[in-house]
């Protein structure tokens, strides 16, 4: 097995026997393939989810990438989901157009920290208040003027 080579054994032996490890270790082994990345990102992020993963990139058996930037199209949909239709519509591209258009080329020589993605995250809840805050003062985003934006 390619963990047998991913250095300091005592280690990897004592991270596989950690709770809720063995998890996302037997669904991916279930269906007989190599693991992907792909897999990993359809099973539920956990700690342990996300420790195999580490494990399997160090031991070779993944390819290393860019994990903070690869987790913000998912966090960005999992915050759209909870916005009401028609801040959706709105934001929905451009969450995807400029955000995240903005961060990818930004760290294509790089990678992504924590606090870019925080950051991103961030920005995209500020506009969702924007459009529920606008509901609630009875106007639209076509309507909006900096006057309302200093009240």
């Amino acid at each position: 097995m390619a963990l047998v080579g991913a250095g300091r054994p005592h280690s990897v032996i004592y991270g596989l026997s950690r709770d809720g490890v063995s998890d996302p270790l037997n669904q991916l082994t279930c269906t007989g393939t190599k693991p992907t990345h792909q897999q990993f990102d359809e099973l539920a992020s956990t700690p342990a989810t996300r420790y195999v993963r580490n494990l399997l990139v160090a031991a070779e058996v993944l390819p290393p990438r860019d994990e903070y930037l690869e987790a913000l199209p998912r966090s960005a949909d999992d915050l759209l989901a909870q916005a009401p239709d028609h801040h959706r519509r709105i934001v929905t591209p451009f969450a995807h157009w400029d955000l995240l258009h903005r961060v990818r080329r930004a760290n294509r020589r790089r990678p992504t920290r924590i606090s870019t993605q925080n950051r991103t995250r961030s920005t995209l809840r500020r506009v969702l208040e924007l459009l529920t805050w606008l509901d609630d003062q009875g106007t639209s985003l076509d309507q909006l003027t900096q006057l309302d934006l200093d009240r």
